[in-house]
């Protein structure tokens, strides 16, 4: 994994820190945080279309943080998909570590691999 400082940008209207995260297969991510409060920003990806080789880019704006439970939490996400906005979402409350139990994380395997399921008819 490579990490990379591009530089003062220009995110969502605001001025911004620019860093680069390339993994061992040139995937990459694109990370812009608030020059002032070093927040997140926002986050671009691109990537090729497999079926017609073409570039697309998405795109994650983050905006109207407040600090939940001590956490400085985003409240508004913003989707971008070739540059049109494709979903948006307000958040109303936002809760931490809920006492959730160990055994919803844990890995079960309800089917044997090596076995292939009878057809339905």
């Amino acid at each position: 994994m490579a990490l990379f400082y591009d530089g003062p940008a220009v995110a969502a209207d605001k001025p911004a820190d620019q860093v680069s995260i390339l993994n061992t297969k040139n995937d990459g991510v694109t990370l812009y945080f608030d020059s002032i409060t070093h927040l997140p920003i926002k986050r671009t990806f691109i990537w090729r279309d497999p079926t017609d080789n073409l570039r697309n880019t998405e795109e994650e704006i983050y905006d109207g943080y407040r600090p939940t439970e001590g956490i400085m939490t985003p409240y508004s996400i913003t989707r971008f998909y070739n540059g049109e906005m494709s979903n948006q979402r307000f958040l109303n409350t936002v809760t931490y570590n809920n006492n959730l139990t160990e055994s919803m994380f844990e890995a079960r395997t309800t089917y044997d691999p090596n076995v292939v399921p009878p057809r339905k008819k």
